[in-house]
């Protein structure tokens, strides 16, 4: 046969014969009209013919509640209560209502407490007259959202449930990578530092800028002066220090309302914030630094945020982790509200509002030697 083509089956040898003829072409089938989604989870469609047809029910099993097995006030506290906790086991914790709930749960870096926030019912409503229950047409869920990544771990859809990290009212507050617009990489003298901040260190006690975070000897406070705006002397604010270590310590106060000094020790470690109240003073003041023995030690982070609970960092086994790291730009600005230098004189303005940016008030000018090369200044520090 013309076309055809020999298949050999063992001993046989086969020849297909020759292709039919195209059946007629069927009748047209009926579009879904319709759908609607029933009380029950069941899909009702209506074709076009009006033909109907009900599919059996889309919902999955009921879940499992969260089941909250106790309580802590701080995370140290959990740690030290569930020493070897069971996935998927939850605690709540805090010492202010509403408490945080943790979990534990498989993360990126293996199983962990993760910080899911409070968990609270709305306030009682209005009641409202009852309504009849309908049926819902189309229904469309939104897509999940991806989970927000950990700017430090890269961790996933658990990491991006923590709770968002509070502002931190400090300036150039991550020690690992600081402003450092003098260029300083040793401090013997009581005064300024790295940007915004001031050491009362001197010559047998000096404060070095390493590339882990800055290293304070002995009993040497490193403090910020902070403006008044960002204060609310009835406000509770958390402070807390990120050690190179990997601990992490933090104390919770409220500024004073007058022009005084009041202490706050930090854990029991022997290190201590002092805050500073503005009373008729043109602002307030924190310092941290340690009150027993001469201790060396390197701080990579410090944190003051608004509230009794620290977001500065998060546990990863036996060490903390920064939940964000500054961006050096953003923080560079805040600063040059307070200090800028210049190559030449001439490129120097004179009125605070003719720098970029724009200075805090009319600064001060003057004159900085830096490796041997002198520059212009512009101080408007508090």
């Amino acid at each position: 046969t013309p076309g055809a083509v020999e298949v050999e089956l063992g001993q046989f040898r086969l020849i297909p014969g020759p292709k039919g003829e195209t059946g007629e072409r069927g009748p047209r089938g009926y579009g879904i009209a319709s759908a609607v989604l029933n009380r029950d989870y069941t899909l009702t469609l209506r074709f076009e013919n009006g033909d109907t047809c009900t599919t059996p029910s889309i919902r999955g099993e009921q879940g499992r509640g969260l089941q909250i097995l106790g309580h802590a006030d701080s995370p140290e506290e959990l740690y030290a209560l569930a020493p070897d906790p069971a996935p998927g086991c939850a605690y709540s914790v805090g010492t202010r209502f509403p408490h945080d709930i943790y979990v534990f749960v498989e993360t990126s870096h293996g199983p962990d407490w993760v910080d899911i926030g409070p968990v609270q019912g709305p306030d009682e409503g209005v009641t409202s007259f009852n309504g009849q229950t309908g049926d819902v047409l189309f229904p469309v869920d939104p897509a999940p959202a991806e989970g927000s990544r950990n700017p430090v771990t890269g961790g996933g859809v658990w990491e991006g449930l923590r709770r968002k990290p509070n502002p931190n009212l400090l300036d150039n507050w991550y020690f690992v990578n600081p402003v450092n617009q003098r260029r300083l990489a040793e401090c013997t003298a009581e005064g300024y530092t790295i940007d915004r901040w001031s050491c009362n260190c001197y010559e047998d006690y000096p404060l070095t800028i390493r590339e882990n975070g800055v290293l304070l000897r002995g009993n040497r406070a490193f403090y910020q002066r902070i403006e008044p705006y960002k204060i609310e002397e009835t406000e509770t604010y958390t402070y807390s220090l990120l050690f190179a270590d990997g601990s992490l310590k933090s104390v919770s106060f409220k500024f004073p309302d007058t022009r005084v000094r009041e202490a706050h020790p930090l854990d029991g470690s022997g290190w201590v914030v002092a805050a500073d109240g503005k009373g008729d003073g043109r602002y307030y003041q924190t310092a941290f630094y340690r009150s027993n023995g001469n201790t060396d030690a390197v701080v990579s982070a410090a944190k003051l945020e608004l509230g009794d609970r620290q977001t500065l960092a998060h546990r990863e086994g036996d060490r903390w982790v920064l939940n964000e790291i500054p961006d050096y730009g953003t923080e560079l600005a805040k600063c040059q509200r307070y200090y800028q230098i210049f190559a030449t004189e001439d490129r120097r303005p004179a009125e605070a509002e003719d720098f970029r940016p724009v200075m805090r008030v009319k600064p001060a000018r003057g004159t900085i030697e830096i490796n041997g090369r002198t520059y212009y200044t512009a101080d408007a520090n508090l």
